[in-house]
């Protein structure tokens, strides 16, 4: 008896959906990883959103199966494979945008943002007393 006969049929489904999961966190994975060098985040953002619709579309396959039965050893050990890529792929994201924060942050430094608000402020004719709010309110970047 070959292994996948072993799987229940709704398991199987399951399988196959975690496959092609793996599939896409690893391909988001690594456009992340080339995207630094390039400096274009742009196919990654698009790999990011077709995992997240793919994400969607399986969890159905994946909910149905749960109430079929008990998890064969090797679908469970596929899940907890996606979901260790899940928060590799998450780590990465958030080291991508601290570093576009640092540039930005390099780019704007605070006291200068800062200051230039509060002139801003002063240079507004509607910013006194009767006026809403104190008009030292940041520029958003």
């Amino acid at each position: 008896m070959s292994a996948a006969a072993a799987v229940p049929p709704p398991w199987q489904a399951a399988q196959q959906a975690l496959l092609g999961l793996h599939a896409a966190i690893a391909a988001a994975h690594q456009s992340g990883l080339e995207s630094i060098g390039r400096d274009d985040a742009e196919p990654f953002i698009g790999l990011v959103a077709d995992l997240s619709r793919a994400l969607e579309r399986n969890l159905p396959t994946l909910q149905a199966a749960a109430l079929s039965g008990p998890m064969p050893p090797a679908t469970a050990a596929l899940l907890q494979q996606v979901a260790h890529e899940l928060q590799a792929l998450l780590a990465l994201n958030s080291k991508l945008s601290a570093r576009t924060q640092r540039a930005l942050d390099a780019l704007f430094p605070a006291d200068h943002v800062k200051a230039y608000s509060r002139l801003a402020g002063r240079a507004n004719p509607f910013s006194g007393p009767l006026a809403s709010g104190n008009g030292g309110g940041y520029l958003k970047a």
